[in-house]
């Protein structure tokens, strides 16, 4: 029985196509399942507001998610978050291995688990990028020094 469970919903019917590839992609992992609500006779705050009340994970597709490729998953108590479609798979990929061993945990726990671990990724990628930035300012200090010392060394009087 599949421990994640999506729904993803399209904000108009023109992006079913997109939305419908997401819902494979998602079942193509183990222990994932998803569905695609296409009804759009609701609004989609009362379409997302539905399923999270059932412990289900909500991606939502936009113009903005079919042009670049992403997808916008919604959390509990928290913003939607804008993800990479192909990183988002990797993600549940990695979840499903991590949990291979822990058979015993509840439906609900793994679905509130989805939440922590797009988390923990966010703090992963924001790490990775306070690195990138503070080598980049280092570099940058470094040839300012540089070309300071070069600038000294050519004095003409």
């Amino acid at each position: 029985m599949p421990t994640l469970k999506f729904v993803v919903i399209p904000t108009k019917n023109t992006y079913e196509e997109y939305s419908e590839e997401i819902v494979l992609k998602i079942k193509d992992v183990n222990n994932c399942a998803a569905e695609l609500d296409n009804n759009y006779n609701e609004t989609l705050n009362i379409r997302v507001n539905k399923y999270k009340k059932n412990n289900k994970n909500v991606i939502t597709i936009g113009l903005s998610e079919v042009e670049h490729d992403t997808i916008m998953i919604h959390f509990n108590g928290s913003r939607p978050k804008t993800m990479e479609c192909d990183e988002f798979v990797a993600l549940l990929e990695s979840y499903e291995e991590d949990d291979d061993d822990d058979d015993e945990a509840s439906e609900s726990s793994d679905d509130e688990d989805v939440g922590s671990m797009f988390q923990t990724e966010k703090s992963v990628k924001n790490k990775k990028t306070k690195n990138k930035e503070k080598e980049k300012e280092e570099k940058e200090k470094e040839e300012k020094e540089e070309k300071e010392e070069e600038e000294e060394g050519c004095i003409i009087s």
